[in-house]
């Protein structure tokens, strides 16, 4: 299995972007397992990359939009199964008491790897859904804007 966070797991399996090799690895559809390991490592928005890293990133991206262009329309039935949402701390979803006791740290922590998925291509998503929340730094500002007026809001009412 590639390092995926499950959120991320998730978010590839919707994008019909993962696969599995001849041996059974996860790798992403066009590249080979240690080709899929890296282009993983290279799509981390949080690195610096040198530029020899931003061209390697390039030339795989390449290849798997390629190889996601060429491949069937259907997901193949090893990877179209459903990921089982549960709810608890720490899971893709959670109940609103778990989300009342929840301290800061954790609920970041659950911001940045459950509920939203910051894709290779610059693009934030919402996890769950696979859709896209904002694809623009002004868009984000947005968000954030509508987000400080419903905590304005939620201050007011007493949450």
């Amino acid at each position: 299995m590639l390092n995926l966070t499950e959120g991320e797991r998730y978010f590839f399996l919707k994008k019909r972007a993962l696969a599995f090799d001849a041996e059974g690895r996860e790798v992403f559809v066009g590249l080979s397992y240690e080709e899929s390991e890296r282009f993983h490592f290279l799509s981390d928005p949080a690195r610096a990359f040198t530029q020899s890293e931003i061209e390697e990133f390039q030339r795989l991206d390449g290849l798997h939009k390629r190889a996601k262009q060429d491949s069937p329309t259907s997901a193949p039935e090893s990877i179209s199964k459903k990921v089982k949402v549960t709810v608890g701390h720490g899971a893709y979803a959670l109940d609103v008491p778990s989300m009342q006791s929840m301290p800061p740290k954790d609920y970041l922590s659950y911001i940045e790897n459950e509920l939203f998925h910051f894709h290779h291509h610059g693009e934030l998503h919402a996890v769950l859904g696979g859709y896209p929340v904002a694809t623009t730094s002004d868009q984000v500002k947005s968000l954030i804007s509508y987000l400080n007026k419903v905590a304005e809001r939620m201050k007011n009412a007493g949450s």
